[in-house]
């Protein structure tokens, strides 16, 4: 190869470590934003069971006053 064609190569090849380096960190960043999308979701998901087992305890604790005799039409 000529000077001239290995210093377009060498070119090109500079060119794509450049942008390869700007992907990588492109895809470093973008993991770290699904990991806390991830454990903001997770932290969803438990916010949502504890709500739904409070509701289950409110409704038996309000199935079990509505039962009462005293508190029942007559």
């Amino acid at each position: 190869m000529t000077d001239e064609t290995t210093n377009l190569v060498l070119e090109h090849l500079r060119a794509l470590r450049a942008s390869m380096g700007r992907l990588e960190e492109d895809n470093v960043f973008t993991k770290a934003r699904l990991n806390s999308i991830e454990h903001q979701l997770a932290g969803l998901h438990s916010d949502g069971a504890t709500v739904n087992a409070q509701l289950e305890s409110i409704k038996k604790r309000l199935d079990r006053i509505e039962k009462r005799p005293e508190l029942t039409d007559a």
